[in-house]
């Protein structure tokens, strides 16, 4: 769970992005780093861990306080290219809320990407947590080659039948940003049930108006770039009008329209009810 600090009325989550070498791992954490509001992020850092490097920096989803007057940071950790002390993987797990599993879709490349998953399982055993235990999605890179994989294939070949999969090409930011969404979003679920966050019990997360991501976009006028909705999925209880206690989730892959327009579909339950909307972003040229 993250950790939560009562007294600074702050949440911190750990996301990392795990993989054998040259998956894409650091390329999508330095995409995110760029695609993000400078103001509502850290700095990028890398610094030595042994031989390895460790790359990481936080940032905040959103810029008004959440869960009661809490403010949610994200940090986002990886070790680039092939790391060759065990030692530095156990480090960095150690606490992680979410992983995001980069591998390549090259046929080629599956059996390391399956043994490097293997040896994943070993290091979360050693800290009682097991790989479905806790947010995990297979971000599947290098999706624009002739003899890629499909998403389905590549999860039975890499042994993680059951964990989401969000295909992309890392080295254009394709799919970057929805794999982190996508975490992100159950990171925040879970957050949202901690009782100790508001006094009356489980607090829900109020969605933000717009996603720093897409502010970002259209400051740096990218306005033909996917770039999806905030990571929270979860609305006020006062929307369903009926007393139950309603939810909203994300019910199908996030597009963009030939107008630039992003296009989220959502259902949205209430008591006994539910139904789907269409949530239309438009990113305009800054």
């Amino acid at each position: 769970m993250a950790l939560i600090n009562h007294a600074k009325r702050e949440i911190n989550a750990k996301i990392v992005y795990y993989g054998p070498g040259n998956s894409g791992k650091s390329t999508s954490v330095r995409y995110i780093y760029d695609r993000i509001k400078p103001s509502l992020r850290g700095e990028l850092k890398q610094q030595a861990a042994g031989a390895d490097a460790l790359l990481f920096f936080d940032f905040s989803p959103f810029e008004q306080l959440m869960f009661g007057g809490y403010r949610i940071r994200l940090h986002i950790y990886t070790l680039p290219g092939q790391v060759g002390n065990p030692a530095a993987w156990k480090m960095t797990l150690k606490g992680a809320d979410a992983l995001v599993l980069v591998a390549s879709a090259d046929p080629g490349s599956l059996a390391a990407s399956r043994e490097s998953f293997a040896v994943l399982r070993d290091y979360l055993t050693l800290y009682g947590v097991g790989l479905h235990d806790i947010p995990a999605l297979l971000q599947l890179t290098h999706c624009d080659g002739e003899m890629a994989v499909d998403a389905v294939a590549a999860a039975d070949a890499l042994d993680l039948r059951g964990v989401p999969v969000q295909t992309s090409v890392a080295s254009r930011g394709e799919g970057v940003l929805e794999a982190l969404s996508h975490v992100s979003r159950e990171v925040m679920a879970r957050i949202s049930t901690d009782s100790s966050l508001h006094d009356d019990g489980p607090m829900v997360a109020r969605q933000p108006e717009v996603s720093p991501l897409v502010e970002e976009a259209a400051m740096a006028g990218h306005e033909e770039e996917e770039v999806i909705a905030p990571p929270t999925a979860i609305t006020l209880a006062e929307a369903d009008g009926q007393g139950g206690q309603p939810s909203v989730r994300i019910a199908g892959t996030p597009m963009v329209s030939e107008n630039g327009e992003v296009v989220i579909p959502l259902e949205v339950g209430g008591g006994e009810e539910s139904r789907r909307i269409v949530l239309k972003l438009t990113v305009a040229a800054g």
